[in-house]
């Protein structure tokens, strides 16, 4: 879900106009530490860019993400993420 945080930058094409950029992030939180999971990002333009953390693949992130229940079922299933970097599963399978 895109929750509109806009951040306003000068458009383009240099119109006077401002052009505004929304983005929204995934991250773990434990009170000690905050891991940024991924960031998307998008214009009034259409334009995106959507991020994701190398460091979810690998311990100690990795293990972290896999033992919290909300992210497993709430953000996990929605990252596009590479077998080949060792894919987050789901508990049980």
């Amino acid at each position: 879900m895109w929750v509109p945080h806009p951040v306003a930058v000068r458009h383009p094409e240099g119109k006077g106009s401002t052009l505004r950029y929304f983005y929204d992030t995934e991250f773990l939180e434990d009170g000690r530490a905050v891991d940024l999971i991924s960031i998307g990002i998008v214009s009034e333009a259409g334009e995106e860019l959507y991020l994701v953390n190398d460091g979810i693949g690998s311990p100690p992130l990795y293990d972290r993400i896999r033992n919290h229940e909300w992210l497993m079922e709430n953000v996990v299933p929605d990252l596009p993420l590479d077998d080949g970097r060792g894919a987050i599963v789901q508990p049980g399978s």
